[in-house]
């Protein structure tokens, strides 16, 4: 599973507002919030709530456009509401579809299970 580079300044600025309410980012929140963030982007761009709609519209802004983050979501409705194109960067870094809807790069973590606790032994970007 795709995970944030750690040093990545929409990473630090997703943990930064996650820490506002006490508490820290689990495993994956941060993919977990793109995900729901781009549900909430391709809807707005479908104009719908269809699911082959939405899929539909997932490709159309993650490449190429006005560069919009994970901390700017008015932006990106704003944006998509005026018929503007945009590329979204989220709290997991650059989230770029093919046209198939394939991942053209990310960040991969493994991990080992010592002694009760994960343990990283790699990890890799790509491509």
């Amino acid at each position: 599973m795709p995970i944030a580079p750690e040093d990545h300044v929409d990473y630090l600025a997703f943990v930064a507002r996650v820490e506002r309410y006490g508490i820290e980012p689990e495993s994956f929140s941060e993919s977990t919030y793109d995900a729901v963030y781009l549900l909430a982007l391709a809807a707005l761009h479908a104009q719908s709530v269809e699911p082959t709609r939405i899929a539909a519209s997932m490709q159309s802004f993650s490449v190429d456009g006005t560069p919009v983050t994970a901390a700017q979501f008015s932006l990106a409705r704003n944006l998509l509401r005026t018929g503007e194109d945009i590329d979204y960067t989220g709290a997991a870094g650059s989230l770029d579809f093919d046209d198939v809807g394939d991942i053209l790069s990310g960040t991969y973590r493994i991990w080992r299970v010592e002694g009760g606790s994960f343990s990283v032994i790699q990890t890799t970007a790509f491509p």
